[in-house]
């Protein structure tokens, strides 16, 4: 699997953090699951996504974690005040919560819209092209946008995910 922390060590230290887990919901990777999902996704949920990044894209991110088909993940969301990337990337590396690939997106809107917070982005710090990461936002109109933000920005009133599989 393709690690979070490939150039750089990352360490979260405990006590007095302002990250915080709110909610935690589980996806299912479809048994039809298959590669792809992407291009097909954006285009049968116009409807739904006011803005869709043109580099969020199959191939862009071929590199990244593969779904299987019939996996279990748990995904939490964690509240930031106002951490950078660096204690971001930390928390998520203490969670134990490296799976991180754009190609959870269909599996969010599928199985989990309700769970997304209204209004704010919601980032996978390890999907990152040209020092940007995707993120994901639930506005309050019930239409979705999915971007890509500067992976150096602060992240004050963000969320990020922390996903890893069950067993």
């Amino acid at each position: 699997m393709p690690g979070l922390f490939r150039t750089r060590q990352y360490v979260y230290k405990e006590g007095g953090e302002k990250i915080k887990i709110g909610k935690k919901f589980e996806l299912i990777v479809p048994s039809d699951y298959e590669r792809g999902v992407l291009s097909e996704f954006r285009a049968a949920n116009e409807q739904d996504i006011l803005y869709f990044h043109r580099e969020i894209t199959d191939e862009n991110f071929v590199h990244m974690y593969e779904l299987i088909p019939g996996q279990r993940l748990e995904v939490r969301v964690a509240h930031t005040e106002d951490q950078d990337t660096d204690e971001c990337l930390a928390f998520v590396g203490s969670q134990n919560a490296a799976l991180q690939t754009p190609k959870l997106f269909p599996l969010i809107l599928e199985q989990a819209r309700n769970e997304i917070p209204i209004n704010k982005w919601c980032i996978l710090f390890a999907a990152k092209i040209d020092g940007r990461v995707c993120g994901i936002k639930r506005r309050s109109d019930g239409e979705w946008d999915i971007n890509m933000v500067r992976f150096e920005n602060g992240w004050e009133g963000c969320c990020f995910f922390c996903i890893q599989e069950v067993h």
